[in-house]
């Protein structure tokens, strides 16, 4: 009898043996396109990273006509050109939708974008004005460092930790790419409004080394100032510092500058306030964050916590080195 009964169930452990197989096999697959698609995919999409071609943002200014469609900026009204605002439409709200996004962001990095284009208007936020105006142009420098900021991401530029420039500001390569890190977002948004960023910082650097206690680590003039680390220093000194609560939202003004992670371990990251805010009045950012990316304005303030917490925020205060 128990002969029989072993004869009947010996095929059951090579049954187990392939099943047993089988599910490892899976489960290895499984583990192995979670970590391409969130972490080794060179098509990922910014640091939103959900694998989906989503266009740029369109350039919104700050100006009441902007915010809700807009049209072409006159002498009257420097700066204000919307040319870039795409066709919206109006849903009876007095919104203006979000035509950019298309189908479901499937990220656990960013919220999922809003349905509708808000700024500071849909929030009775005031939008702050520098009272300097450094190139002279009649826009003020607060406004100006979004639009310069917005005009350099309009040339899509390819994030690339490694790129290093002889003069410093990174320029297009012969096939028209520009490479580049997060803190040239700050530095083309300060060119723009005035501001050489990188005279200003080597020249700090000069004056005050005790302010700057990784300066001589890599001391490199073409790269001192595209360093998080010493923007983070400069504007420790000559920068106006603010909450880092992002929910205090009537706080967070375009063209404030942020700084994110841990600047002592060399992790840290930076990026400035945008026009466009999330539906519960949190300010998107302005940011060149990871390799791959289309989208550079996000909602990120909230969710950078998790990995990367808020650890400044600093509004310029028209320091030009005098």
């Amino acid at each position: 009898m128990s002969r029989q009964s072993n004869q009947e169930t010996r095929w059951l452990k090579p049954l187990l043996a392939v099943v047993g197989v089988l599910l490892l096999l899976f489960i290895g697959v499984k583990i192995s396109t979670v970590i391409w698609e969130k972490y080794m995919d060179p098509d990922r999409t910014s640091s939103a990273e959900g694998g989906i071609d989503y266009p740029t943002l369109p350039i919104i200014t700050m100006n009441s006509e902007a915010e809700t469609g807009g049209t072409k900026g006159t002498s009257e009204n420097p700066g204000q050109d919307t040319t870039n605002v795409p066709d919206t439409t109006e849903d009876g709200s007095g919104k203006v939708l979000d035509t950019e996004y298309t189908g479901e962001l499937q990220v656990d990095y960013t919220r999922m974008p809003g349905k509708y284009i808000l700024t500071n208007a849909d929030f009775n936020i005031p939008t702050f004005k520098s009272p300097y105006d450094a190139n002279g142009d009649g826009i003020d420098d607060q406004t100006q460092f979004v639009q310069g900021a917005k005009e350099f991401l309009a040339q899509n530029p390819q994030y690339k930790s490694s790129s290093y420039y002889k003069g410093g500001y990174p320029t297009a390569d012969a096939e028209g790419v520009i490479y580049g890190v997060c803190t040239d977002v700050i530095a083309f948004a300060f060119k723009a409004a005035g501001y050489d960023l990188k005279a200003l910082i080597d020249a700090d650097i000069t004056a005050h080394p005790e302010w700057y206690p990784y300066a001589q680590e890599n001391f490199d003039a073409n790269m001192n100032f595209r360093r998080v680390r010493n923007q983070y220093c400069f504007f420790m000194q000559h920068a106006q510092s603010l909450t880092i609560d992002p929910y205090d939202t009537k706080e967070w003004q375009p063209g404030d500058i942020v700084v994110t992670g841990d600047i002592a371990a060399s992790k840290a990251h930076i990026c400035m306030v945008s026009t466009r805010r999330a539906e519960d009045g949190v300010a998107y950012v302005l940011q060149l964050a990871t390799t791959g990316q289309t989208l550079f304005e996000e909602d990120y303030l909230t969710t950078c916590q998790v990995n990367k917490p808020i650890i400044a925020h600093f509004r310029y205060n028209g320091f030009n080195g005098e």
